[in-house]
């Protein structure tokens, strides 16, 4: 119902931008727009990719985040998150903060398709039990300063902000399945963080509360906020992949051993983070965005953690 609202009244915004473009057919949005129209473009095809990917999820698929653009710091783009499996009742939750690049517009619609193959991947590992996965577009993810000119993911400004919402969205999560029980719901969370997601999430670990988050996972990453010593985490729960020719470790590699682009290396032997195995001979997908492939060992590891079986790794 808020999604709906929320477009109906951007549809009606539309119609004077649409007109004022008219007016001025040579001229681009920057020149004749304000900055609040150019905020109700960006907000508007957030939303209608938000409608999309429920309608071809179906019954099965919620929006279980929605953010309008606000333009306070790490509010400058719309943020979403979509959940495949019903986080209410699923006793296993896993969520999958992404990194560069990725936006509620031009991402949300395949990273739902990639969950739900997730989940399913991991119910196929599991011993019994429901999945859900949420794709978490909760933060304003940076974008690649080659096409941009912004250099935002050279910093943790926004990995700091993104992870103070990560972890209340984490705790939301635990105590939505306490309220009305007897003590502390059984429902085991996993977080999932890719490239700069994984530096994002690592600041979420650091602040969550120590109940709340049972495993975590990240891949692809250019540092953390520190080992898994100082995360709200059980012992030996810290996994990290990396394939070989994924170039972000050529970043990490400048910065020397132990040390990531933005931080911790995970990958490092002190980091308290163990590592898991990628590929295998099957293996034909690698590289930075090989991790969640369908049908690939690294989803089968991912999955395998989301179950609590990161034991058998």
């Amino acid at each position: 119902k808020k999604l709906e609202d929320r477009l109906a009244f951007l549809k009606e915004e539309m119609k004077s931008i649409n007109e004022r473009r008219e007016k001025y057919p040579d001229a681009s949005d920057e020149e004749i727009l304000s900055a609040d129209q150019l905020n109700t473009i960006k907000e508007y095809k957030a939303a209608l990719a938000i409608k999309r990917t429920l309608n071809k999820g179906g019954p099965d698929t919620h929006l279980y985040l929605y953010e309008a653009i606000t333009n306070g710091r790490g509010y400058e783009t719309p943020h979403a998150a979509i959940a495949v499996g019903d986080v209410d009742t699923a006793n296993y939750v896993s969520t999958y903060v992404p990194g560069m690049d990725t936006s509620v517009a031009d991402s949300c619609e395949n990273m739902t398709k990639t969950m739900r193959n997730l989940r399913d991947k991991a119910e196929n590992e599991g011993s019994g039990g429901n999945v859900a996965t949420i794709g978490w577009i909760g933060y304003d993810c940076p974008t690649n300063p080659l096409d941009t000119g912004e250099t935002d993911v050279l910093s943790t400004a926004e990995a700091e902000r993104g992870g103070n919402s990560l972890a209340k969205h984490l705790e939301g999560i635990q105590d939505s399945r306490n309220a009305g029980m007897k003590g502390k719901s059984t429902v085991y969370q996993t977080v999932l963080g890719h490239s700069y997601g994984s530096t994002t999430s690592s600041y979420a670990m650091a602040k969550v509360r120590s109940d709340v988050v049972d495993s975590y996972f990240v891949f692809g990453s250019p540092g953390l906020k520190s080992g898994a010593w100082d995360m709200n985490l059980p012992e030996n729960h810290s996994y990290v992949m990396r394939f070989g020719d994924d170039d972000i470790q050529w970043g990490n590699f400048i910065w020397g051993s132990g040390s990531g682009a933005l931080g911790k290396d995970p990958m490092d032997a002190d980091s308290g983070f163990q590592p898991v195995t990628p590929e295998d001979s099957k293996t034909r997908v690698t590289g930075h965005s090989g991790y969640l492939v369908d049908g690939s060992k690294a989803q089968e590891q991912i999955a395998k953690v989301i179950v609590a079986k990161g034991w058998t790794l």
